[in-house]
């Protein structure tokens, strides 16, 4: 896939999310990441729209990927600790 459809596909998710459509977000966010699995913004994304649909198991992944993609992203670990409160698991 082109770098014009990976950004296109953001564009759109970030659209859905500012309408609240998490639904739709999630599966842009999904295309954006088969298009560019190592984007930690397509997952970061992604992660956030799991976590929003309380598909906690994938927002997991999703925010763990993109510890691992960029480890100065701050936002990443907190969004993952706050995930992690939220199961129970301290």
């Amino acid at each position: 896939m082109s770098t014009v459809a990976y950004d296109e596909l953001c564009t759109l998710a970030r659209q859905a999310v500012s309408t609240g459509n998490y639904t739709e977000a999630r599966s842009l966010y999904a295309k954006a990441v088969a298009a560019s699995p190592d984007s930690s913004d397509a997952h970061y994304g992604l992660a956030t729209c799991c976590f929003m649909l309380s598909d906690f198991d994938a927002a997991r992944i999703h925010f763990k990927e993109v510890t691992r993609l960029d480890p100065l992203r701050a936002t990443a670990f907190i969004n993952l600790g706050a995930l992690y409160n939220r199961l129970g698991d301290q």
